[in-house]
């Protein structure tokens, strides 16, 4: 079986109410070491930096290297609640990279096509989700049993909402405490046009899906390239693209149903994919226009800049 590649440019949303943010210049900043030190000391974070994947703490002061993709790249990768192992998919096959043996042992025995995109674990790490496809045309979500390889499809066109009928099927979030799968459904249009979606939340107890956010009203994605859902469940921290096809930061209320801009500045691109905590998140800021340059933050629900933080790549997980 050929390899099952695509690439394509992702997602669109839209919501009941829209906050235009003000333009937003750089803000003064308060140093990573005023951080509460409680938080600094248990919690990992996984970090992308071009093709390259590393583990770090949250200053940054202690990295190591988990993958070098500059010969072959990962289509998606995760890591484990416990941060002792790093999970990722390439070349149809999932594995699993023992982080202090470093050790790795491939999954699945048959071969699967992916998506790229992201890939997460299950709170007791007995189960790994990320897009797939298995067996016929189309993408479904899907669970891959860490224990024996075992596939799932839990999220397809079988049983999604009536919208994700000839659509795409993407993965985008698990909840923390494993209540809530996030995905999307979404149509390929030529570039520069914006593109139908709707987001849904999968519960994993009723096992059934509702729909979040659709692009009946007007708002200022274009694409939607991340969504990540808050550890309270609350709120989703969206990357999406605008008109002029800026990457520009967005948070979504799930309880007020009300989309705020947070990011809005001339000459920079903003991506954001992990929460700090309930009321913040990781913020990551590039120049366009040489010499390129880039910063992390970490930045409140409000817009407020926290603080900076000392490292080289976007935080992931």
């Amino acid at each position: 079986m050929n390899k099952l590649i695509i690439v394509f440019s992702i997602l669109v949303i839209s919501c009941s109410s829209y906050i235009k943010p003000n333009n937003t210049s750089e803000p003064i900043a308060t140093p990573i070491q005023n951080l509460p030190a409680s938080t600094a000391v248990e919690k990992q974070l996984l970090i992308k930096r071009g093709r390259d994947y590393f583990i770090s703490n949250l200053d940054g002061s202690i990295i190591t290297k988990l993958y070098s993709g500059q010969e072959q790249p990962l289509e998606s990768a995760g890591l484990s609640p416990d941060y002792t192992q790093f999970a990722y998919f390439k070349d149809n096959f999932v594995y699993i990279q023992n982080i202090e043996t470093n050790q790795t042992v491939s999954l699945n025995s048959d071969v699967i096509g992916g998506l790229g995109g992201y890939m997460e674990w299950s709170p007791n790490e007995q189960k790994i989700i990320f897009t797939c496809s298995k067996e016929e045309l189309g993408f479904s979500v899907c669970l891959i049993n860490t224990e024996n390889g075992n596939i799932e499809k839990i999220i397809s066109t079988n049983n999604a909402d009536e919208f994700c009928l000839n659509k795409y099927i993407y993965f985008l979030d698990w909840s923390d405490d494993g209540s809530t799968i996030v995905y999307s459904c979404f149509e390929v249009l030529e570039q520069g046009q914006k593109q139908p979606v709707s987001v849904f939340f999968y519960s994993v107890a009723q096992k059934n899906s509702i729909k979040i956010l659709d692009n009946s009203d007007q708002n200022p994605i274009w694409n939607l390239i991340s969504g990540t859902i808050s550890p309270d469940n609350n709120n989703l921290l969206l990357t999406g693209s605008d008109a002029n096809s800026n990457l520009q930061i967005f948070i979504y209320n799930i309880l007020s149903k009300q989309l705020t801009q947070l990011t809005n500045e001339d000459g920079y691109q903003f991506q954001s994919q992990a929460w700090f905590d309930n009321e913040s998140f990781y913020l990551y800021k590039t120049s366009k226009q040489p010499p390129y340059t880039s910063t992390n933050y970490i930045m409140k629900l409000s817009g407020e800049i926290l603080s900076t933080v000392n490292i080289d790549g976007i935080v992931i997980k």
